[in-house]
């Protein structure tokens, strides 16, 4: 977990101090991509919370997700279709969905470790 949060810190100080010029349209393609991004990584710290995380199946999926938020953008940008709704849509509840999982295992974990505690200093 530790070198993920590394990674993470890296990235970003690379994207915030790397000038990449990219045309207008190209932002658009890629921040549909980063969503999909940003799903899996929630995905893959719910996996871990439940102690079902699997490198393999988090980095296929990462890069399959993305590749296809950004394949279904250009194509509906291609057709005149506004397709990027769709992965907008089901990445973005997927991301909700998610969030609320870890939250509420977050909580009950948070109350089950203050109820042992609480016995304990009763015995």
């Amino acid at each position: 977990m530790i070198y993920a949060l590394i990674f993470i810190i890296i990235g970003i100080l690379i994207g915030m101090f790397v000038p990449l010029p990219m045309m207008a349209i190209a932002s658009f393609y890629i921040s549909v991509g980063i969503l999909a991004g940003i799903d899996a990584i929630v995905g893959a710290l719910k996996a871990s919370y439940n102690n079902e995380f699997d490198l393999s199946n988090f980095l296929v999926g990462l890069l399959i997700n993305m590749s296809m938020a950004m394949a279904l953008s250009w194509m509906g940008d291609k057709l005149g279709v506004p397709l990027y709704y769709v992965a907008v849509f089901v990445f973005g509840t997927r991301l909700f969905n998610n969030m609320a999982e870890i939250r509420v295992k977050f909580i009950d974990n948070l109350r089950a470790s203050r109820q042992e505690s609480k016995n304990d200093l009763e015995e």
